[in-house]
């Protein structure tokens, strides 16, 4: 008896151990389904250590894709709401939950049953949360900060927009772009296009113009002019299926205030087609669209040789900016293209402006997997009063929209020159001004991005295994200038479902006043050979400047100059 207690009283103080320095990581997750429209499901989660952060993911087909991000900010008790559009009435509908904490990161899997009388989820439409392309690593040339540039007009944020560009959808908050001057052609036919005209003329002076600028269209051959008179056109669907030739481009211009407008319907403005090649067009505004998934101007695979200059986007909204199916793009460029000869090529968008695009799940400019030798130059995206998401993105590893692996990703864009203001995701996740993701040989040169959710990111949301080895490489991040974001850079991927961003340099760029208590100025995660030199970073209030996680590999960090606030 005696030899027992000796053996107890040795014990106890190790178990009293164990038990005061045991914590739970992630404890108790409850799922409750309400009836109301927008929240059905209410997922509960409970850690005893603290709350950093807690991920959803859904499941579609056989892959989880994150949703959802809830900051927990060391609470013991977070609570989620999943709306409607997550659920299917048909099936079951499965979720991870994934909940990290100061000490582990912890997840569990849940079955939501099938909701009644809801909207039915398509996986196989599902949009991608937006990501980021990789830069071409040649030396940029040295050019204007676009905050002073000539060809452009300075972002003015949020904030500062006028009254009654935030109440009238229809209004115009700027004045419309103003061609330099229009001259016939010199190389073939000159037709005219006014609201007071006929499509029974013969289109061939501004005496006796054509009334529709679709019947413009169809008459334009190698080397033509179509001339656009100002005034109003309330046509949608437009498309172009012709072809000019590098001698003979095919041009569209606006002469004075000229508009198209979607009357706030659902559709694409204008199509190139295939068939486009060596077109330009040139000063019109594109305004007033919403729905499900629109966009003012949709570029297809094959398209090539197209150059949209001096134009203006504005009022293009997703109605749905909570469902991941939801997006809404002044430009999409869709690179379905299943062979080398079918990509997007030689395409520059430059001069243009947007504002007020809500993009729901979706970005501004969205320059999608097939596409080689992009350019967007001296672009201003301001929010203009909407949550807007991201501002300009290039992507690849959507099987969604091209099947072939060996295909599916940007190459050699260059994306200068542009000002971006006010990215903040309608569905409560990071938005970065300019994003990469699945790309390679991309330069992001003499930007300006500010009062964003995040400046840049050179994201890697996919593997190896899962995408041929087009993970995110060769990107040059160049004297950009970075201020009051959350968060001003992230390179890698961010969880170890996520592949690697690889030979990654960042010099000369300027982080000002970005981060904030869970976020730091500057993150490398999982990522390799990267070089991040000469940059400055300043803050007035004392935040983390660089992190490092154990994922980041092969990094140089030298000759920046570090200036943490009190």
């Amino acid at each position: 008896m005696k030899n027992k207690l000796i053996f107890i009283s040795f014990l106890v103080p190790i178990l009293l151990f164990f038990i005061l320095n045991t914590k739970t990581i992630a404890g108790n997750i409850n799922v409750s389904v309400s009836q109301e429209k927008r929240n059905p499901a209410k997922i509960t989660v409970t850690d005893d250590v603290g709350i950093k952060r807690v991920k959803i993911y859904k499941k579609y087909n056989d892959k989880f894709i994150l949703i959802m991000i809830k900051m927990g900010d060391n609470l013991k008790n977070v609570e989620v709401s999943i709306p409607a559009s997550r659920f299917s009435t048909k099936e079951d509908s499965k979720f991870k939950v994934v909940v990290e904490d100061a000490n582990s990161v912890n997840s569990k899997d849940i079955t939501v049953p099938k909701i009644p009388e809801m909207p039915t989820i398509n996986p196989e439409e599902t949009a991608k949360p937006s990501w980021s392309p990789t830069p071409v690593p040649t030396k940029p040339t040295p050019s204007t900060s676009p905050s002073t540039s000539s060809s452009q007009k300075p972002s003015s944020s949020p904030s500062s927009s006028s009254p009654s560009s935030s109440t009238s959808p229809s209004a115009s908050p700027s004045t419309s772009p103003k061609p330099s001057g229009v001259t016939p052609s010199t190389t073939g036919n000159t037709y005219y296009v006014s609201t007071s005209g006929n499509d029974s003329n013969d289109g061939k002076s501004a005496a006796k113009p054509f009334k529709t600028i679709n019947k413009g269209i169809s008459k334009l051959s190698a080397g033509d002019k179509l001339i656009i008179k100002a005034g109003t056109y309330k046509e949608n669907k437009l498309s172009i299926n012709k072809s000019g030739s590098k001698n003979k481009p095919i041009t569209i211009q606006a002469d004075g205030k000229v508009i198209i407008d979607g009357k706030n319907k659902s559709n694409t403005l204008l199509t190139f087609t295939g068939n486009a090649k060596y077109i330009t067009i040139s000063g019109i505004k594109f305004q007033n669209l919403k729905g499900k998934e629109t966009r003012a101007i949709l570029i297809k695979a094959s398209a090539n040789n197209i150059t949209i200059d001096n134009c203006e986007f504005y009022n293009i909204i997703c109605s749905d900016p909570d469902d991941d199916d939801g997006a809404a793009n002044a430009i999409y460029f869709e690179g379905s293209g299943k062979t080398e000869g079918s990509a997007i090529k030689n395409v520059t968008v430059k001069n243009c402006t947007l504002k007020k695009i809500n993009a729901g799940f979706s970005e501004m400019i969205s320059i999608d997997c097939n596409c080689r030798d992009i350019t967007i130059d001296g672009v201003t995206c301001t929010a203009d009063g909407v949550k807007t998401n991201i501002a300009i993105c290039v992507c690849g590893n959507d099987t969604e929209t091209n099947s072939n692996k060996s295909l599916n990703r940007p190459q050699n864009v260059v994306i200068k020159n542009c000002n971006v203001s006010g990215c903040r995701s309608p569905y409560n996740q990071d938005s970065y001004g300019i994003y990469v993701d699945g790309a390679k040989n991309v330069q992001i040169t003499n930007n300006t991005v500010t009062d964003c959710t995040g400046g840049i990111e050179v994201g890697a949301e996919h593997k190896n295994s899962k995408c041929s080895n087009h993970e995110t490489e060769s990107i040059v991040v160049q004297n950009n200038k970075v201020s009051s974001c959350n968060r001003g850079m992230y390179i890698g991927g961010f969880n170890s479902k996520c592949g690697y961003a690889k030979n990654v340099t960042a010099t000369n760029n300027t982080f000002t006043n970005c981060g904030k208590k869970d976020d730091e100025v500057i993150t490398f995660d999982r990522c390799n050979t990267v070089k991040f030199t000469n940059n400055t970073l300043t803050s007035k209030k004392k935040v983390t400047m660089i992190y490092k996680t154990s994922k980041a590999k092969n990094l140089t960090i030298k000759d920046n100059k570090i200036t943490n606030g009190k």
